[in-house]
């Protein structure tokens, strides 16, 4: 049988001083990783990436604490203001991702870069998909929502131009070996 958890307004209120932590530091990493500005440009921008991931995991923890709330007076405050750090973020990591795609689509891509961005095009689809379900989605701009578009069909191009990973597991590599 699974234990209820009762959590206690304060404890939702210093996750999301935490968390406001954590999107001032993803905000000072980004403008630290300009893409396209070094030869680590893919690692800058993965590790910016993982920085977004830590956010995006931490704020759907609070969003569940705040849930366990719903029986305590006044908690919309706290939902509002991790709507606008989960808007701002996003609105940071489309900006970045756009400029990103940018840069690296008129390059040369590296072996492997299909696999890196095919789970880059799944992670937008999938924040995308959260934003449109949540109170969110009313506090993006249309030129936001706008770009979650343009970056999608950047990175398909991208995908469509980038060399896959070897496939030593392939069948129809086998068979021409046979031959």
């Amino acid at each position: 049988m699974a234990k209820a958890y009762s959590f206690r307004r304060e404890e939702v209120e210093a996750m999301l001083g935490f968390l406001v932590q954590q999107a001032d530091e993803t905000q000072r990493f980004s403008v630290w990783c300009n893409p396209g500005d070094n030869s680590a440009e893919l690692t800058a921008f993965m590790t910016f990436r993982d920085k977004i991931s830590e956010f995006e995991s931490f704020s759907i923890i609070i969003e569940e604490r705040i849930r366990a709330l719903v029986g305590e007076q006044g908690i919309t405050d706290l939902r509002e203001q991790l709507d606008q750090l989960i808007a701002l973020i996003f609105g940071r990591s489309l900006e970045m991702s756009i400029r990103f795609f940018d840069k690296i689509s008129l390059k040369q891509l590296p072996l492997g870069s299909h696999e890196i961005f095919s789970r880059e095009l799944r992670t937008l689809y999938r924040c995308n998909e959260r934003l449109q379900q949540t109170s969110v989605h009313g506090r993006l701009s249309k030129n936001m929502l706008r770009d979650v578009s343009k970056a999608e069909k950047i990175l398909t191009l991208i995908i469509e131009r980038a060399p896959r990973l070897l496939d030593f597991d392939d069948k129809r590599v086998m068979q021409h070996d046979d031959a």
